[in-house]
């Protein structure tokens, strides 16, 4: 069994039996038919921001994973795969980081690309191309349409969401400031409201402790006044006497 065929393959092939009395052998012409590039009749639609596969292969299947093999976007280099492996040497940067092959389906004949968050400016021809292939058609062309509607209805959207955030986190730190300043305020007063109530006991003390040291001057003149009236009340002596001696001589 022949694998991975090749154009190079094509020929007459001999096959020999040889033992000690007998010589066999038979011929085989193999052609190797050539294979074409194929790339896509209908244009590949993208929404911005996706990731796209734009479908390339050989038909009949064919090895390429030994040549060269070229994406290009309006004459920009969008990926080179050389010598079995990414050569980004040639590639735009624009798409650094965004192309790759299926390296696993190369040897299948499948080159289609995988292209990353596609962008409006990705939309237009795409040209696959081998240069190195035995065969009249080396070249397919893949035509990419990148809709931005959609993106840009998804775009209002999170845009939309976010500032219904901003709005409720401008609220929430509105509400986080003012509710501190509230209770502050209401501790103030519920202090302001304790130190007069303190006080003003303190004052009625300090004016019930005056009035038992010192009483008032009506309680002090009562006092005085009372000695005064016992001693006028008592009888004099002289008087007595006097009164006595004027009744005996009106006797």
């Amino acid at each position: 069994m022949l694998s991975s065929l090749k154009l190079t393959d094509t020929g007459r092939y001999k096959c020999s039996l040889i033992t000690e009395n007998l010589e066999k052998s038979c011929y085989v012409n193999l052609t190797v038919g050539e294979s074409d590039v194929i790339g896509s009749d209908e244009p590949v639609k993208a929404n911005v921001g996706e990731d796209v596969i734009l479908p390339c292969h050989l038909e009949p299947p064919f090895n390429v994973s030994t040549l060269t093999v070229e994406w290009k976007h309006n004459k920009t280099y969008v990926h080179v795969y050389r010598s079995m492996k990414h050569d980004p040497n040639q590639q735009n940067s624009r798409f650094i980081n965004r192309t790759s092959l299926f390296c696993d389906e190369i040897g299948k004949g499948n080159i289609s690309l995988l292209l990353r968050n596609v962008s409006k400016e990705d939309e237009g021809l795409y040209i696959c191309h081998v240069p190195k292939l035995h065969s009249q058609v080396r070249k397919g062309n893949i035509t990419l349409k990148v809709d931005a509607a959609k993106h840009d209805t998804k775009q209002q959207f999170n845009e939309s969401i976010n500032n219904n955030s901003t709005n409720n986190t401008n609220g929430a730190d509105v509400t986080t400031v003012i509710i501190p300043v509230i209770i502050a305020v209401i501790i103030v007063i519920i202090v302001i409201i304790v130190a007069l109530y303190i006080w003003k006991r303190c004052q009625n003390r300090r004016q019930t402790g005056e009035q038992n040291d010192h009483p008032n001057n009506e309680q002090v003149e009562q006092q005085q006044d009372i000695p005064l009236r016992e001693e006028q009340e008592q009888p004099n002596p002289d008087n007595l006497s006097n009164s006595l001696v004027s009744s005996q001589n009106i006797n």
